[in-house]
């Protein structure tokens, strides 16, 4: 299979930041962004380290938005950050795309895809992120060997590829809907209590909030049934998968005054569900609680 001649990652989030350090060992990799963080990187190169092993550093190619140049057939697109953030990801990329350029959306949530694929005009991939990762300040990462899970088509192909001896795997699928939705889930309990609570996963997993994540689990379950998903997935099961001490980056954002994605997570929920015809009282109550606290907080930044 012929590799990409380049990739592009946009959006320098603690996600982007180490997708573009991995991907760079395999092809030349530009990270793209205008934060502190981007530029920090760009003069220092990027401090990494998997939870519990030492930093090193690697050098990668960082650029600002508006000198994203004509990019190439065969090039790969990563969109990361935040999916509020997306918006100047697509007036950068406006008629710099080539027909054969695949992009490919990291962001948490769902819903979005649609807008999306309007503004840039080409469809796009979806990689579902199950890795953590946190920046410890400008120009440093963290993170938790994982996997992105893509649909089996010619885009996941390629980069499963690239991510073929990386800590970071690429698991391939056939049904990409239930994994998003499976995904969408744990961010619904995840991003709420963690952002209510101020907590981490592990701290989720904690008995004590099982009657909490089984209201959650149920109403998502019901609404993935009534759009044609059958989601598989215990209490048991999920407490499995809150292990690390990894934090949830809802809490990040309200802790930093920025917009939250809770639209997209457990406000999707409450969207479907309004569609079907039917109330999702438990995340409609954590979509409000998280907008009130993300308004506050946006508030005393702004002073």
């Amino acid at each position: 299979m012929e590799k990409s001649q380049r990739i592009w990652v946009l959006g320098a989030s603690s996600v982007g930041s180490v997708m573009a350090a991995v991907l760079g060992e395999q092809a030349e990799t530009f990270l793209i962004g205008d934060s502190p963080h981007a530029q920090a990187v760009k003069r220092d190169g990027l401090i990494i380290s998997q939870y519990g092993e030492k930093a090193e550093k690697k050098n990668i190619t960082v650029d600002r938005y508006r000198h994203i140049p004509k990019i190439n057939d065969g090039d790969l697109v990563l969109l990361t950050g935040k999916i509020w953030g997306l918006k100047k990801a697509v007036t950068a990329l406006f008629e710099k795309l080539s027909p054969s350029t695949s992009v490919v959306a990291f962001q948490n949530g769902m819903g979005f895809e649609k807008e999306l694929e309007r503004g840039l005009g080409k469809k796009i991939s979806r990689a579902i992120v199950k890795f953590g990762s946190n920046s410890d300040g400008e120009g440093s990462v963290v993170y938790y060997p994982g996997k992105i899970v893509m649909l089996s088509d010619n885009t996941g192909k390629k980069m499963h590829q690239y991510l073929d001896e990386s800590p970071i795997r690429c698991e391939l699928t056939d049904d990409l809907t239930y994994e998003l939705w499976h995904k969408l889930l744990i961010n619904c309990i995840a991003n709420s209590l963690a952002g209510l609570l101020k907590i981490n996963n592990q701290s989720i997993a904690d008995h004590s909030l099982d009657d909490a994540k089984n209201l959650i689990l149920q109403e998502v379950k019901m609404t993935a049934k009534l759009e044609g998903v059958q989601l598989s997935i215990t209490l048991d099961d999920l407490n499995g998968y809150f292990q690390s001490e990894n934090i949830p980056s809802l809490v990040r954002d309200l802790e930093r005054g920025e917009k939250t994605e809770i639209k997209w997570i457990n406000g999707y929920i409450v969207d479907r569900a309004k569609h079907h015809g039917i109330a999702a009282p438990v995340n409609q109550t954590l979509t409000t609680l998280i907008e009130f606290l993300s308004q506050k907080q946006q508030n005393k930044r702004r002073g």
